[in-house]
Formats: C-alpha cells, structure tokens, sequence
C-alpha cells in the first residue's frame, strides 16, 4: 500500500497501515519533533517550530531560528576580550548581551579573565615571601651566607 488516495491491494481500504515517519522543524531553538503521516493520499507534515527570540550574543546558539549562531553580534566585544566575536566567548549565561534582529549586541557584563587567579596566586606568594623575610630579620634567625 502506498499513500496514493487508492486501494493498492484490494482489500477495499484505501491508504491502511501507512506508517508515520519522524521528522523536525525549524531551526535553532525553534526545532521541534514532529511526523509525516498519510491523509488523503498525500504525505503530510504535522511539526510545528517553536517561537524565536532575539539574537543572545556569544551563547553559540541560534536564538532567532533563521539557520545562522549569533550573527547579529559581528564585530562586538566579546567576553575573550578581543573585541571581535570569533566564537570563543565565555559570557556568563546570566549575563548576556542581546541584540535585536539585524542590530549589534550590547554586553551587560562579562567574567573575569583565566589569568586573574594566576596573577592574584603570584601576589599572594611574594606577599608571604616577605613576610617570611621580615619575621627571620625580627627573629633574629640568621641566614645562610654563602
């Protein structure tokens, strides 16, 4: 049987036991599930897309569902703080710029950079080492001369 409007194998039934097929719609965040099933002799698809919201920048994500990740956002500061969107953000989520269809992206905040723990740890390490020096100098423990 095939999904023709006719009876294919003549058991006066027309279009039986055609199955469903899996399918989706949509892009982006508006992709939805959906099925192509037989009605009246014709495969139809029953799927409908979510609904778009404005460009987030940086999140990697098409938010508008128009096929393409944060396009709006082109040329704008971003969290890697190269100021050019090249797909390397680290925007915290909570955070995030947005941009109107077809504007630019305005960052509300942004997350420290990976070094700043690395530069506060060294400052923490030369602040004890002086401390260690000025207590030995107190203490009047001698040191080593060579």
């Amino acid at each position: 049987e095939t999904c023709d409007g006719l009876d294919n194998n003549c058991n006066d039934r027309i279009d039986e036991g055609i199955k469903q097929e899996k399918m989706t719609c949509g892009e982006g965040i508006c992709q939805r599930n959906g099925k192509k099933v037989c009605e009246e002799g014709k495969m139809v698809e029953e799927c409908v897309p979510g609904t778009p919201i404005a460009e987030a920048c940086g999140d990697g994500v098409d938010n508008d569902c128009d096929g393409k990740i944060d396009e709006d956002c082109q040329g704008q500061a971003d969290a890697d703080n190269t100021d050019v969107d090249n797909g390397e953000d680290n925007l915290d989520p909570a955070a995030q710029g947005t941009a109107a269809r077809g504007g630019a992206c305005s960052l509300n905040a942004r997350k420290e950079p990976a070094n700043y723990g690395v530069f506060s740890l060294i400052l923490l390490l030369l602040a004890y080492g002086i401390l260690l020096t000025v207590g030995r100098v107190r203490s009047g423990i001698k040191t080593r001369q060579r």
